[in-house]
């Protein structure tokens, strides 16, 4: 019924003060994403930068939102990731 309402509730956005600062988090957008702007990952880093919660923004300049150009680096990021945090 009220979708803006709805849509503020789940943006992360409005509760990043609620997340924790001993979860990293990793970003990663592609430069040239239609369906969702890379400005929110890079204000979403800001915001984490400011609770001081640890993460890291990758972006792949050029590429959209499937990241279809930079297979090969998305894979590596992510497995370097998960062996660093999990």
């Amino acid at each position: 019924e009220n979708k803006q309402a709805e849509l503020e509730a789940r943006s992360v956005m409005n509760w990043v003060d609620k997340l924790s600062p001993k979860v990293p988090i990793l970003l990663i957008h592609g430069s040239d994403d239609k369906r969702v702007s890379v400005e929110n990952s890079i204000q979403f880093a800001k915001a984490l930068d400011k609770h001081h919660i640890p993460h890291k923004l990758v972006v792949y300049e050029g590429d959209n939102h499937f990241l279809m150009n930079h297979k090969e680096q998305l894979e590596s990021e992510l497995v370097n990731w998960f062996n660093t945090y999990l």
